[in-house]
């Protein structure tokens, strides 16, 4: 099942490992947000693929009246998933997300990823393999349309 996450926005606080950030402005493709007393800023496709991927939490600010489901720039965790429910999992991902989107599957995982390839080629999407933030996650397949 995929985990509804709401969209972010100004004033939402980022939770990691390392300490918190508050989100302060959005662009057309980046995130610009205050740690440590520094701006700094992220890729949108990257803060999602963190999020889904459980690197970072959101603690969003009060009120969620006016948002909606974060359904683009999501990513598919597929490294702890075994190989009979990859197919489920990416029928229903490919149903709820607005492309582009991303697939991450782990080390040592190719019979995942030819099922996830086959699966994309029988959409007729198109799809890249996409550097990754972090070497854990490897490979990732980036699909745009």
């Amino acid at each position: 099942m995929i985990e509804k996450r709401y969209n972010v926005k100004p004033g939402d606080m980022i939770l990691t490992d390392i300490g918190s950030g508050f989100l302060v402005r959005e662009t057309r493709a980046y995130w610009f947000y205050l740690f440590k007393t520094r701006m700094n800023r992220i890729k949108k496709a990257h803060l999602w693929q963190m999020i889904d991927c459980g690197n970072i939490n959101i603690k969003y600010a009060e009120g969620k009246k006016y948002r909606r489901i974060q359904k683009r720039f999501r990513t598919l965790d597929l490294r702890n998933t075994p190989l009979s429910d990859i197919e489920l999992r990416f029928d229903e991902f490919i149903d709820f997300v607005n492309l582009p989107c991303s697939v991450v599957f782990g080390r040592d995982s190719l019979s995942k990823v030819k099922l996830v390839v086959e699966k994309i080629d029988e959409l007729s999407l198109e799809f890249y393999e996409e550097k990754s933030y972090n070497s854990n996650i490897a490979p990732v397949i980036r699909i745009v349309s």
